[in-house]
């Protein structure tokens, strides 16, 4: 799909569609599988994004998910670019949903059902305690863009940001020389005050990989991705 050519989405239908592909290739992640419309009944007939988008409406499931929740966190802060993956705007019939997200030099259809895995009764990956649809069909799809579950396990936030918004990404390393191999200059005071001005602007969206144990102290776990939000 070409940067110029729109990624459309299949007429509604009231045939339930079954991604038989994908379910076979994630059986192994869950016995319990239900429509999303049973799990959140209040969603039937709505929107699929509600007009303002918060952290209140997604959370941690069973399975914990770092990278996904961190880079949702940091994008709720520029809607356009999430509302940009769902071609797909409003609740079907057919439980099929269309998506998009960047690859190489072109934004990539992904068509997924609406079967949401659960554990014990209880979501396993993303969750919404508002009963949001977005957030879980939204992290279903981008599974099946990595074709199951299991290779989001090796996904890096630097990655996610590139998928969803088809911008560059630039990873920063801490270490004064790698720094500058990137052009970055972290011993400067006036670059961490450029850099926040960015964040604060919504230029630039940032994260970090925490690597200090002492980190701990702050409520901050070792090697864990998170977003910066200001």
């Amino acid at each position: 799909m070409s940067l110029n050519e729109e990624v459309q989405e299949l007429p509604d239908s009231d045939t339930v569609f079954r991604d038989t592909v994908f379910m076979e290739s994630n059986k192994h992640v869950s016995e319990q599988w239900v429509r999303i419309s049973e799990l959140y009944p209040d969603g039937c007939g709505e929107a699929l994004l509600p007009e303002t988008l918060s952290c209140g409406q997604f959370g941690q499931g069973n399975h914990y998910e770092c990278f996904m929740l961190s880079a949702l966190a940091t994008l709720v802060r520029f809607p356009d670019i999430i509302r940009n993956c769902f071609v797909s705007k409003s609740a079907r019939r057919d439980g099929r949903y269309t998506f998009q997200f960047f690859r190489g030099k072109e934004w990539v259809k992904v068509e997924i059902d609406d079967y949401i895995a659960l554990e014990e009764d209880e979501v396993l990956f993303i969750r919404s305690p508002t009963g949001h649809w977005w957030p879980l069909l939204l992290e279903k799809a981008y599974a099946k863009f990595y074709t199951s579950y299991d290779n989001l396990e090796g996904c890096t936030l630097q990655e996610t940001y590139h998928d969803l918004t088809g911008n560059p990404v630039l990873n920063i390393p801490m270490d004064a020389k790698l720094a500058k191999v990137a052009g970055a200059d972290v011993t400067e005071g006036h670059y961490w005050i450029d850099l926040g001005q960015k964040l604060q602007s919504g230029q630039f969206v940032g994260s970090m990989l925490t690597k200090d144990s002492e980190l701990e102290s702050m409520g901050l776990q070792n090697d864990q991705q998170y977003g910066i939000l200001e």
